[in-house]
């Protein structure tokens, strides 16, 4: 037995998934269904396949466990626009 959901997103969102649903030959509702039904079937310990630019990246950047990424930003944007 098939059960009802109901899901508000922003306009544009909406557009962009129809557009990919319809550039896949699936409808909509038949998108969600089979990306909920993958998040389902992960395990508790695994994560989402990431893309091969994704995996690429991820690492790239390290930083210590004492940086403030926000305050650093932050500081060089004040600078930058204040000087």
């Amino acid at each position: 037995m098939d059960a009802s959901l109901t899901v508000t997103v922003d306009p544009s969102t909406l557009e962009k998934a129809e557009n990919y649903a319809r550039q896949n030959n699936q409808s909509l509702p038949e998108l969600v269904q089979k990306y909920l039904q993958f998040l389902a079937n992960l395990t508790e310990d695994e994560e989402p396949e990431m893309s091969p630019i994704v995996r690429e990246l991820a690492g790239v950047i390290s930083l210590d466990s004492s940086s403030d990424v926000r305050a650093e930003y932050h500081e060089y944007l004040s600078k930058k626009h204040n000087s």
